[in-house]
């Protein structure tokens, strides 16, 4: 039975979506920027940051809708009566597509599924599956989705998953280009660097062991050593988004050096100029990324925690950080965008 209740749920969400698309015109179609997310990991927001800033170039005179991930996940069939057949539908970048976080592949595949008649263009991902029964299952439903599309174009920001993506999924769009937040040069403070900060996952992407951390702790034994994070304990959104991400990047140029097994902990440290060790994750991502800014003389990855002192004599020297990655804009403005008007 249709409840009070639940109508007056569906009112309330129906006129909070109204409100994220009352401005544009009755047949104006725009940039819709689905599903993003409101957790605290900043490495994500600094994701859609990205996004947004090369969106906003790309079309100045176009709206650009962004939709928090909660819209999109409790009430997808709301938001989907919002969308217009020729929105270009853009689902974020990261680490997200196969079977390592399979509640957020779920997510991808849906939009893609629920949307197959808009253009999608997603922004760059890792692309990993594991060889369990399981994965293969995925495979197969994210096949059959994948190609029923009528117009997707998925970016891969590492080799590996290009590749994988490419065998996987032959009849879709792929295209090879880093991750999007490589692409920004924050303004940041003026401050003198001190202290070696120190940045671990704890979480199923970890591949160094805890006994590993603290024998890599034990290197700097007797220096100042400060826990570093790219996750804050509060949701983050649209509103606060730029502030918590320059407060972050201005705390990490404050340090003298960064170690760390998080992608986006080096990925700030190289657009911070803060010198980096970093050692690889479970699907490897860290490495792949790593390969686009191997040039960077204060940015090392390594294989293992013995690698480390060499690695750290390595980027402490070097003199050059006004080196600044060159991020390929070309192949994004090649992608075929969609006739939004």
């Amino acid at each position: 039975m249709y409840s009070l209740k639940k109508m007056l749920r569906d009112i309330k969400w129906f006129c909070k979506t109204w409100l994220l698309f009352r401005d544009r015109g009755k047949n104006e179609t725009a940039v819709i920027m689905l599903a993003t997310p409101t957790h605290g990991n900043l490495g994500d927001q600094a994701i859609v940051y990205a996004e947004q800033q090369f969106l906003k170039e790309k079309f100045p005179n176009r709206k650009i809708i962004e939709v928090p991930n909660n819209y999109y996940v409790s009430y997808p069939n709301i938001v989907k009566k919002f969308i217009y057949s020729g929105d270009v539908i853009i689902i974020d970048g990261g680490g997200n597509l196969g079977s390592l976080w399979e509640h957020e592949d779920d997510k991808i595949t849906s939009i893609i599924q629920k949307f197959s008649q808009n253009k999608i263009i997603m922004f760059p991902q890792t692309c990993y599956y594991d060889e369990s029964n399981e994965s293969q299952l995925r495979k197969e439903k994210n096949r059959i989705a994948y190609n029923q599309a009528a117009d997707l174009t998925v970016m891969l920001r590492d080799r590996a998953s290009f590749e994988l993506f490419r065998e996987i999924f032959p009849m879709v769009n792929a295209i090879f280009i880093p991750d999007i937040v490589l692409s920004l040069s924050p303004s940041l403070e003026q401050q003198k660097r001190d202290g070696i900060m120190i940045c671990f996952r704890q979480d199923k992407e970890k591949r160094i062991s805890d006994c590993s951390q603290e024998r890599i702790r034990e290197i700097f034994n007797g220096k100042k050593l400060v826990e570093f994070t790219t996750i804050v304990d509060r949701d983050v959104g649209s509103r606060t988004r730029t502030a918590e991400l320059e407060k972050k990047w201005n705390e990490l140029a404050s340090a003298e050096l960064l170690i760390c097994d998080r992608l986006h902990a080096m990925i700030f440290g190289l657009i911070t100029k803060t010198p980096c060790v970093c050692l690889d994750n479970v699907s490897k991502k860290v490495s792949g990324t790593y390969e686009w800014i191997k040039k960077s003389p204060y940015v090392c990855v390594v294989d293992s925690p013995d690698d480390i002192k060499v690695a750290v004599e390595k980027v402490s020297k070097a003199k050059d950080n006004e080196w600044i990655f060159q991020y390929p804009f070309e192949k994004l403005n090649n992608i075929e965008w969609g006739s939004v008007r």
